[in-house]
């Protein structure tokens, strides 16, 4: 089986000056980057929120679709990624997970037995979110066996 890591939000806006910035945030980004090519098959998380979304009755606007604040962080090698999973896309949901995607389907489980054939018993994560965000991604959704956050 292949070997999967999984890219949580290490977007602009969660990094150092970003709307949402988690302090040292992006320092995560030369650690990916050393360990990317470790790996088969690698998805990346992006919160892609709409202007205006309900929310941001509950966060400050953040990486709102197409702006510098939802790209990724600069220094991020993203030629890698396989499968952009882009969350909260809708004005009606907070998609604090990225297997809450709004840009694929995970609702008949061909997506979701996808990324399964494509992953080892051990998928490993990494990123940047605030404690209550970040880690909603986890590998329990996708039924992998074991989650290492680095």
């Amino acid at each position: 089986m292949k070997k999967a890591l999984l890219i949580v939000d290490v977007q602009n806006d969660f990094c150092p000056g970003g709307a949402l910035g988690v302090k040292e945030g992006d320092q995560v980004v030369p650690v990916i980057n050393s360990i990317i090519d470790r790996f088969d098959f690698v998805i990346s998380s992006q919160d892609w929120h709409p202007e205006g979304s309900v929310h941001f009755e509950k966060w400050p606007p953040h990486c709102i679709a197409h702006t510098r604040g939802a790209d990724f962080h600069p220094g991020l090698k993203t030629e890698k990624i396989g499968l952009k999973l882009r969350k909260g896309t809708a004005d009606k949901d907070d998609g604090y997970s990225a297997f809450e995607a709004t840009n694929v389907s995970f609702s008949d489980g061909r997506r979701q037995e996808g990324i399964r054939r494509n992953v080892s018993e051990r998928m490993r994560a990494v990123g940047v979110g605030r404690p209550l965000i970040g880690f909603h991604s986890d590998a329990r959704q996708i039924a992998c066996d074991h989650l290492a956050i680095l």
